[in-house]
């Protein structure tokens, strides 16, 4: 044992002694008084010469105290895998952990996440041999140790931020030989010198280099000498007050603030892979005063409606020449400038976090997508077809056997309040109760424009929702079908123009409403996300009807992939190209998602309108299948609805993004394993064609 132990030490003082040095990774760069600095990216060094195969504890003095929030060690080999280890911190301000280094490893490098730091860090590493023999008997001190220590963070965009650096040092983003350069334009006049050392700083640490950087004359001499000098050195620095002519694709930031290590590799990867594209957007986060990433925007796919009300594009996205002159104005894309995009253009998404914005965002005020719309008509022609309002009188489908109490709030509110010029109520009555529900429709018909139809209800052995609205559907007369159901009540005037004033744009499929639970304080419906327990659940179920929600999706008219069925508008021959609902195998459930998919399938897009506004008393009239036949009703339309759409439908939701949970009680939250990532391309081609859409 005394000799294992004294031929560690020596093998110990020859690798930490003599050989062991570090260099700059990916994300960081040397300073000029010597250390290592890096943008609010974790700090990223590597040991330098090539270690030994065997098994080593891992000892690292970050060389700041008190700031650092969590360190790794890992390994790049030669077949393309990874492996790394967490360290834990002990006491003295180091950090330890175990690592295995295998005969096929290239590189070992060190991961630091900081807090406020301002300073160049100086980290020291010892690497101590652990042979099989003393491993065995030392094995459970050093673990023992180690679990004993203070670990990283867990949970938090932080700790999430953290894992994902560690991802993409293992996993690199490479550009193809031949792929198109990114310029950088820096706009705008930095607030402090340390505002534009710290954009610097990122430019440098790019994995790819900038082909080309151009920033004002109050930039340049607020830098630091030797950062002016390393950027000259790293690539074409050019000052500036005029805007230049750019020369391939041009990414424009704000003074102050940084891109990740891999922003610039990640935009030539898409643009290489996407040629057809015209404009790159990624996601962002906003860095404090301290330096630290927080508030991060996990962005939809392309989604021009949502883009009116909440800009996802400015000083996070990278322009093709031909667009960046028209489109760029102080690092903001202005997005009316995108409807000269070319019929065949593509915008691509990139759901990694690229930008890190400095300062806090100020979104606009909510205002109706229609009202939108039309104070924008080449941007709306551009994306959703050129207005038609001739033929809008709106059909509302109720199928219902619920009581009459319920029947009579539901119709009675929409005979006082709604301020449609025209519209009319169908009603179909079945089930125990249609002889009361029929003296009612006969009541309401004499208050407004109410009429029952022939019920459907006898074509099926059971309740068939689906079948009941393609009844009504098919005796409708208007050019706007609304369904609705029957425990819902109006308390939004406008809530049906709100709807179909959406209809009259001919690229838009359904549109559905925000609902809200009896009280009108909590959420119940703002749009669909797909993929939760394997299909779709409605999105922020719960939250604060008050409230924004996140990044303003409460409030904002948005593009989504499904929406219930509760209160849903769409135009009448849409709904018969698509043949209706599936009465056949959806009755029930999901009969409403599958006709949003299919519009979506055939090119048309589903909004989300949050300005009309209804309350929706859940299960007064049905309630949730829990067992027995109900329950396998339930289960076997799931397993069809599964079988009719691949899981690269239901399984990557378009308006969701892939760095978000698909758990139901935490969207919208980060996910700690997040699905596949790979750029995300949203096509613009005009939607009109011979069929009149």
């Amino acid at each position: 044992m005394a000799i294992l132990a004294k031929a560690a030490v020596g093998f110990r003082s020859i690798i930490g002694g003599r050989l062991l040095a570090l260099e700059p990774g990916p994300g960081t760069i040397h300073s000029a008084s010597g250390g290592f600095l890096s943008g609010p990216d974790p700090l990223a060094v590597r040991i330098g010469p090539k270690i030994p195969q065997g098994r080593y504890l891992v000892i690292l003095q970050p060389g700041v105290s008190g700031q650092v929030a969590a360190a790794a060690a890992g390994m790049q080999r030669a077949n393309g895998l990874d492996a790394r280890a967490t360290l834990l911190s002990a006491k003295r301000g180091q950090w330890r952990g175990v690592i295995t280094v295998p005969s096929d490893a290239l590189r070992i490098w060190l991961v630091i996440g900081l807090r406020g730091r301002t300073q160049p860090v100086r980290p020291k590493v010892r690497l101590i041999p652990l042979p099989d023999a003393l491993w065995k008997v030392l094995s459970s001190k050093v673990e023992s140790g180690l679990s004993a220590s203070q670990a990283a963070p867990d949970g938090g965009y932080e700790a999430w931020h953290f894992a994902r650096r560690l991802e993409s040092l293992a996993l690199p983003a490479l550009p193809p030989q031949g792929s198109p350069g990114i310029e950088v334009l820096v706009c705008g006049t930095p607030e402090t010198p340390e505002a534009a050392n710290a954009t610097a700083v990122s430019l440098l640490a790019q994995s790819a280099a900038p082909q080309r950087v151009t920033a004002g004359s109050a930039f340049s001499t607020m830098l630091d000498p030797w950062l002016h000098a390393a950027l000259a050195r790293r690539t074409s620095f050019i000052t500036s007050d005029e805007p230049l002519q750019p020369r391939t694709w041009v990414a424009a930031i704000r003074a102050g603030d940084s891109l990740s290590p891999d922003a610039i590799a990640e935009y030539e990867i898409a643009a290489a892979r996407h040629p057809g594209a015209q404009l790159i957007y990624a996601d962002h986060d906003l860095i404090d005063e301290d330096g630290l990433p927080h508030s991060p925007f996990f962005k939809p796919s392309f989604s021009p409606l949502f883009l009116l009300s909440r800009d996802f594009l400015s000083r996070s996205a990278s322009i093709a020449p031909q667009l960046a002159g028209s489109a760029l104005r102080d690092a903001q894309v202005d997005p009316l400038a995108l409807a000269g995009l070319v019929p065949d253009a593509s915008v691509i998404h990139i759901p990694r976090v690229l930008h890190h914005l400095a300062g806090d965002e100020h979104p606009a005020p909510a205002l109706p997508g229609c009202e939108m719309l039309d104070r924008a008509p080449a941007y709306a022609e551009r994306f959703f077809g050129a207005k038609r309002t001739a033929g809008s009188r709106a059909s509302v489908l109720i199928p219902t056997a619920a009581r009459p109490e319920i029947v009579r709030r539901c119709i009675e509110s929409i005979l006082s309040l709604t301020d449609h010029p025209d519209f009319e109520v169908l009603l179909d009555v079945n089930g125990p109760r249609a002889a009361e529900l029929a003296e009612l429709a006969e009541e309401m018909s004499a208050k407004g424009p109410v009429r029952m139809v022939a019920s459907s209800a006898g074509r099926y052995p059971g309740f068939n929702f689906a079948g009941l609205v393609n009844g009504l559907a098919a005796q409708a007369a208007g050019q706007h079908l609304v369904l609705l159901n029957d425990d819902t009540e109006v308390i939004s005037p406008a809530w049906l123009k709100d709807l179909c004033c959406y209809l009259e744009h001919p690229a838009i499929g359904a549109v559905g409403a925000k609902l809200l639970y009896p009280g009108a304080v909590r959420v119940q419906h703002a749009g669909m996300v797909l993929g939760v327990a394997g299909v779709a659940a409605h999105s922020f179920v719960g939250s604060d009807a008050r409230e924004a929600g996140y990044q303003g999706y409460l409030i904002y008219p948005r593009e989504v992939s499904a929406l219930t069925g509760a209160a849903l508008a769409i135009r009448s021959e849409l709904f018969d190209r698509l043949g209706g609902m599936d009465e056949a195998n959806l009755a029930v459930s999901y009969n409403d998602v599958d006709l949003c998919l299919r519009a979506g399938e055939a090119g048309y897009v589903n909004v989300f309108a949050p300005e009309a506004l209804l309350i929706h008393h859940e299960t007064i009239t049905r309630q949730p299948p829990t067992e027995g036949e109900a329950l396998e009703r339930e289960q076997a339309e799931v397993a069809y609805l599964q079988k009719r759409w691949s899981p690269q439908v239901l399984e990557a939701d378009p308006f969701y993004n892939p760095n978000l949970t698909l758990t139901f009680e935490h969207l919208f939250t980060v996910d700690d394993h997040p699905r596949p990532r790979e750029a995300r391309a949203g096509g613009l081609r005009p939607f009109y064609t011979a069929e009149g859409r």
